[in-house]
This record gives C-alpha cells, structure tokens and sequence, in this order.
C-alpha cells in the first residue's frame, strides 16, 4: 500500500505581508541548508518534522529549486507525520510547524499582533 500524504500549505507572513507569522530570514536559512544537503525545500521540511516526532523519513534528492515567494511554504505532509502533528497540537498545526522549524534555526517567532474587532456605534 502506497504511503498517502497530505498537501500541506504554512503561511510565514499575512496575506497583507504586513505581519510576519515566523521570522523573515526562516526560509532562506531553509533553502540554503536544503541546497547544502541536496534536497528539496519540501523534503528539508518533512525531514526536520520527521526528526522532531522521531518518525523515520527518507527525503528524495532536489529535483526543483525553490519558489522565490518567502511567504508561504507548501509540501506534502506523510499521513503519520499528519497524524502525529494533529495528536500533538490539534488544530494548531500550522503554528506547531511554524514554531518547530523556527527553533531548529534558533531564530524567534515575531510577536503576534492582537486582532481587535472595531466597534461601531449604534
């Protein structure tokens, strides 16, 4: 049976790009260490998850360079992978993988900006 995977997709800054949910230099730190180590962007990401949960990954070589967007990273998630990361943070997924790839290059993640409903009068 063919191991299923889910396509998965991170937003690093706002649709706006006026709030920056990782720090900026996060995935060109990424595509360096991918170049370095001849992987893919998305195989560099599965791996360092793999690592983190302890579940095994074999990464496949580069085949593509990187999308010069740095505001979205998107790869497929292996279904244990998914389920290990849901078991853990729930719906916080994104986040949870977000923080996870932050530490792994000691960078900070930005403060969030509260989101506050302006109130129109009556």
């Amino acid at each position: 049976m063919a191991d299923r995977s889910e396509k998965t997709y991170v937003a690093f800054r706002s649709r706006d790009g006026d709030e920056w949910f990782v720090h900026p230099d996060l995935r060109s730190r990424m595509v360096a260490e991918a170049a370095e180590r001849g992987l893919s962007l998305s195989g560099l990401t599965v791996l360092i998850l793999s690592e983190h949960f302890g579940i095994p990954y074999t990464p496949k070589p580069k085949t593509t360079q990187p999308d010069e967007d740095r505001a979205y990273l998107m790869f497929r998630l292996p279904e244990d992978l998914d389920r290990a990361i849901g078991a853990a943070y729930g719906s916080r997924k994104a986040e949870a993988i977000r923080q996870i790839l932050s530490g792994r290059y000691s960078l900070l993640m930005p403060a969030r900006r509260k989101q506050t409903r302006r109130r129109t009068a009556a």
